[in-house]
C-alpha cells in the first residue's frame, strides 16, 4: 500500500495496463514494472476522468483506499482491508498455478538468494505482462467506482 499511495500517475500506462515503480517509490529501492488487470484499468481510466489528478503527484492516499471499508456499514466491521489486496494476489496467483519467479518480479519481491532469478531466469516487461495477463485472464471482481 505505501507504494501505490507514493506513485504518481505519470508512471502508469494505461494503455499497456503497465505500471512503472520508480527507486523513489518502491520499498526495496529497486525500479520494478508490474501490471493491471484490464477491469481495474476501465476503473482507473473513469477515476482520472472524473478527479484528473495532477500527473506527478501520488494517484490515490491511503484514506481514499480506505474510504469504502469506513463509509460502508457492511465492511466497517470487516476484517479486511487494502493491505489485503496483495496477499490476495499473492495466493491467486499460487491458487492459478503462476510461475513463482514470475510472481517476485512485479511484487517486488527479494530475489537476493535466488540463483535461478539472478542468473537464469530473465524476463522483459512484455514477457512478464504475457504471464501475467496468461495466468489473470479470467479474473475479476465486478467491481465499479462510486
Amino acid at each position: 500500500m505505501y507504494e501505490l499511495t507514493k506513485l504518481p500517475l505519470s508512471y502508469i500506462d494505461l494503455d499497456r495496463r503497465l505500471v512503472r515503480v520508480p527507486p523513489s517509490v518502491a520499498k526495496t529501492g529497486q525500479p520494478r514494472v508490474t501490471f493491471i488487470t484490464r477491469e481495474v484499468k476501465g476503473l482507473l481510466r473513469k477515476y482520472v476522468e472524473r478527479y484528473n489528478p495532477e500527473p506527478n503527484n501520488p494517484v490515490i492516499s491511503y484514506f481514499s483506499l480506505e474510504k469504502p471499508f469506513i463509509r460502508k456499514e457492511e465492511l466497517s466491521n470487516q476484517p479486511i482491508r487494502p493491505k489485503h489486496m496483495r496477499k490476495f494476489f499473492s495466493q491467486e496467483w499460487d491458487r492459478r498455478n503462476g510461475n513463482a519467479t514470475v510472481k517476485k518480479l512485479p511484487m517486488g519481491h527479494s530475489i537476493r538468494g535466488d540463483i535461478n532469478v539472478l542468473h537464469y531466469s530473465h524476463h522483459t516487461p512484455e514477457s512478464l505482462q504475457r504471464v501475467y495477463d496468461k495466468v489473470f485472464k479470467k479474473l475479476e471482481f465486478g467491481a465499479k467506482l462510486v
